[in-house]
């Protein structure tokens, strides 16, 4: 199905264990890829630059071996200004990664053969990927689909809030417990010294809502923060983004509503409120954005969806 295939590995994903059990596994890859060129990621950007060059070379599949970061960079190889340069390529994911909630959100098998033979089998699914500009940054550095200052790209989540508080502790935390836990650890400490802050958003009709939040989620995928259900009503086929306002909960009150999070469900609360949009705008200036779980940059900024436009190999549903 593929005749040019190849793997962008992020051995420190998981805690380094994707690079512990990397000579095992590229073995498999290569029984089902017996073609593929490997490429391994140094630091932050890597995996965006060697996917945008690898594609660039007429590579037709990108299979990416981490969790929800480093998929993000090897999706940001595909797009600038807006649209998909490469859209006859595909993305695949071998989940291997702290939180991985992308990969729950497809249906991906955890089992790293399992999920190996799902892109060899499965069919083909066209993604919604959401674009993030940003009013402000640094210029572009030529050719660098990574660090474009203004502009990212993502699949799974962006966020502002307390999210970013734990984002930040999560990454630099040793991830020995796992994701779930690593995640809701670090969510309680955060809550126990946050003050919720201001914002407002603009959505498709373009009327300001002022809200004093906790966090706010704009998702495309169902789960963030190591399997939380944060926005439950949300598709990455839909053509829209889901978005979760939690408003100005007391700690007590964010604690059980956190614990719910993992039933799946909708919650029902007068400080929780639900939404779908194509484009929101937060135009608070001065606050931290989080995407698929690193830190992207600063408000104001302009989210939209591309529907459709990536896509992606080995999806189950």
């Amino acid at each position: 199905m593929f005749l040019k295939p190849a793997v962008i590995v992020n051995p420190r994903s998981a805690a380094g264990r994707t690079g512990r059990a990397w000579r095992k596994r590229q073995k498999d890859l290569l029984h089902v890829f017996p073609n593929a060129t490997i490429e391994k990621t140094a630091c932050v950007g890597d995996a965006a630059n060697l996917s945008r060059t690898l594609l660039i070379d007429g590579h037709d599949l990108i299979i990416a071996v981490g969790g929800d970061g480093t998929l993000n960079e090897v999706a940001n190889g595909f797009f600038m200004n807006g649209r998909n340069l490469f859209p006859e390529s595909t993305i695949a994911l071998l989940p291997s990664g702290t939180g991985s909630d992308y990969a729950k959100g497809l249906g991906l098998s955890n089992d790293f053969q399992q999920a190996l033979n799902a892109i060899q089998q499965k069919a083909i699914q066209c993604v919604d990927v959401g674009r993030l500009v940003m009013s402000q940054g640094e210029p572009s550095l030529a050719g660098d689909p990574f660090h474009a200052g203004t502009e990212r790209y993502f699949l799974n989540e962006v966020g502002t809030g307390m999210s970013v508080k734990v984002v930040e502790r999560v990454n630099a935390a040793n991830k020995f417990f796992g994701g779930r836990l690593t995640f809701l650890w670090h969510t309680f400490r955060a809550l126990l010294t946050w003050k919720n802050i201001g914002i407002q958003i603009k959505t498709d009709d373009n009327t300001p809502c002022d809200y004093c939040i906790n966090s706010i989620i704009i998702a495309s995928g169902r789960f963030t923060g190591g399997g939380m259900t944060l926005a439950p009503h949300a598709s990455p086929l839909s053509g829209s983004f889901a978005y979760t306002v939690f408003a100005n909960l007391p700690r007590v009150e964010a604690v059980l509503r956190l614990l719910e999070t993992y039933r799946g469900v909708k919650l029902v609360h007068p400080q929780i409120h639900y939404g779908e949009a194509r484009q929101l705008a937060i135009t608070t200036p001065g606050l931290i954005l989080e995407t698929d779980g690193e830190i992207a940059g600063p408000t104001p900024a302009q989210i939209e969806i591309i529907p459709a436009s990536l896509r992606f190999a080995g999806v189950s549903f």
